[in-house]
């Protein structure tokens, strides 16, 4: 069963079971129905385990970060600007000088 889904444009993903939704070529309209293919994924790790196993790897010195200090640092902002958001309800700047 599906608990994610990715809206686009062309087509939606429901996420873990990988299920492609999309009008495939026809008039996108509420009276058309949606079809729906299953996407094979080759590498079913889950997402955690890989950042993990990247860790690992540049602690050992066998891979350079994937995410830079500063990187990290830009997004632990942001996910703080936007749980400040949702609890203050208002917009939060994030400019980062």
């Amino acid at each position: 069963m599906d608990f994610y889904r990715i809206f686009g444009t062309e087509a939606s993903l429901s996420v873990p079971d990988m299920k492609r939704w999309s009008y495939h070529g026809r008039e996108k309209s509420w009276s058309e129905r949606l079809q729906g293919s299953f996407l094979e994924v080759e590498d079913a790790k889950v997402p955690f385990e890989l950042q993990v196993e990247q860790f690992i790897k540049v602690v050992r010195g066998v891979e350079e970060p994937t995410c830079s200090g500063e990187d990290a640092v830009r997004a632990l902002i942001v996910v703080d600007a936007v749980k400040r958001a949702m609890k203050e309800g208002v917009a939060i700047d994030v400019s980062c000088n």
